[in-house]
């Protein structure tokens, strides 16, 4: 059993990463402010703040991991923007840090990057595609892979495409917002122009411990099997909810006014990981399915 530090815990995917990993290796989980309820009592919790440097040195040196699974940061691509230093100091400098450590202490890192550093110009994206980053956000996770890449050739980054489905502990998803605004009976626009290669964020958990098990290294792309608009991907998720198609609404990306700039189309190829993996990488009708079993009527 090996010994896993995953750092953002609590959020969305930190939940699900947490929930794929306890069942095979000692995993200490990290959250800054909210710590999960969570029942799972092998799991062991620990704050830390990527901006205090004694405090990423702490948790590291005490655990002694083999595996950092580095996916805390400021994800919200507005908030990215309209406070930079911050996001900065997060995703940048706290990656900075904590990859130091992992040196120090010969732990492998494992880092989850996005498909938001492509700029969406030229889809699909494979690996080896040179990253173009149209937000601060995007930016910040950039260079936070080259700072990754750098440190040792047996590090890895995963980039995966937007994530759905519901929180196993806290954090939210794209999907979760359209399930919780018909919840309230209101109407959901959806840009019919605008594609990604959405996955389930559960079968992403299952991708990224095979990685693990086969020692991956490099740049992994993990996406969904279908390039897919945010529209149809609702109307889909819309019918396995038994949700009138009334509250959707088409909407054009073109016509959106976003503080930080979001590309038209980063779908990504997944073809190295088809190739790599056994863990099927499913399209987002099965995905939903999976996801959503326990909410359809």
């Amino acid at each position: 059993m090996a010994k896993v530090l995953i750092t953002g815990g609590s959020s969305f995917l930190g939940g699900y990463l947490v929930k794929q990993f306890h069942r095979n290796h000692t995993v200490l989980a990290t959250y800054c402010q909210n710590r999960p309820d969570a029942n799972l009592p092998d799991v062991l919790w620990h704050p830390m703040d990527l901006t205090q440097e004694r405090q990423i040195r702490e948790v590291v040196s005490s655990f002694g991991p083999d595996l950092i699974l580095h996916n805390a940061a400021m994800t919200n691509v507005d908030q990215c923007e309209t406070q930079p230093e911050e996001a900065t100091r997060l995703n940048v400098h706290g990656t900075e840090i904590l990859v130091r450590e992992a040196r120090r202490t010969g732990a492998k890192v494992i880092y989850i990057s996005t498909d938001l550093v492509f700029d969406g110009e030229h889809p699909p994206y494979a690996e080896e595609a040179q990253p173009n980053p149209l937000s601060h956000y995007g930016r910040t996770k950039a260079e936070a892979e080259h700072i990754v890449l750098k440190a040792s050739q047996e590090n890895l980054v995963v980039r995966p495409a937007i994530i759905y489905g519901p929180p196993v502990l806290l954090g939210t998803s794209f999907s979760e917002w359209m399930r919780h605004t018909w919840q309230k009976g209101q109407v959901t626009p959806l840009f019919e122009d605008q594609y990604r290669t959405p996955i389930f964020a559960g079968n992403l958990a299952e991708a990224i411990e095979e990685a693990v098990r086969k020692n991956l290294c490099g740049i992994l792309h993990l996406g969904g099997a279908d390039r897919v608009s945010r529209y149809e991907f609702g109307l889909y998720l819309a019918g396995v909810l038994n949700v009138a198609p009334k509250l959707l609404k088409r909407f054009s990306f073109r016509r959106a006014d976003f503080t930080g700039r979001r590309p038209a189309d980063v779908s990504l190829d997944i073809g190295r990981a088809r190739a790599v993996l056994s863990t099927p990488l499913l399209g987002y009708r099965e995905g939903i399915k999976q996801a959503y079993r326990a909410f359809a009527p």
